[in-house]
């Protein structure tokens, strides 16, 4: 007597637990062709109870998982009334950035200590696959996608910091090109292919 009178919520989630124990028969029975008529009115209690139960307030997280789970019934049960169009990849866009930190009010005048603390920080990025670099006499050119690129920059920038030093000024170019792919190997072999 004491379940009847439980709210009619609390009573809706003991039975999605219940329902998850005969989840195994449904699909089970679901996958006989016999029982191949059931498949649309069990579709439509199911999105009846996404729209207006389960989740009528979902996250961005649920309303991708519901589409996606959606789609890839669609495409088992009637592929040819889906009329899907060309997904568009993301294409990644390498840019190339010259960086030279200057640490002021060294006790000399070199800074090759510097930059070889630079070079290791720079060389855990690359490991990771984030970036490639070359060290140059007068500064570090280095190569990935441009939100990689800022976060490397502001690590070498902390790296005089971190060694006692007061002041760092970061001279920062950013060559960014949107209409085909660049990198820094292309941009020299262009220029050498022009030479001969």
């Amino acid at each position: 007597m004491a379940f009847f009178l439980i709210d009619w919520t609390t009573a809706l989630t003991y039975a999605s637990y219940c329902g998850l124990l005969f989840l195994p028969i449904v699909n089970g029975i679901m996958r006989r062709r016999a029982f191949s008529f059931l498949r649309k009115p069990l579709l439509a209690i199911s999105y009846f109870l996404q729209k207006h139960i389960t989740t009528t307030e979902p996250d961005k997280k649920h309303l991708i998982a519901s589409i996606e789970s959606y789609r890839k019934l669609a495409e088992k049960e009637f592929p040819e009334k889906l009329k899907r169009k060309p997904i568009r990849k993301e294409v990644s866009h390498m840019a190339i950035v010259d960086v030279t930190v200057i640490p002021i009010g060294t006790e000399t005048a070199s800074v090759s200590e510097y930059v070889a603390d630079m070079q290791i920080v720079l060389q855990s990025y690359k490991q990771e696959g984030k970036i490639d670099y070359q060290l140059t006499p007068m500064n570090t050119i280095i190569e990935g996608e441009l939100a990689d690129l800022f976060e490397v920059i502001q690590a070498i920038h902390e790296v005089p910091f971190k060694k006692g030093v007061q002041r760092v000024a970061t001279n920062i170019r950013i060559d960014d090109r949107r209409d085909k792919q660049s990198s820094m190997s292309s941009k020299i072999a262009s220029v050498e292919a022009k030479m001969e």
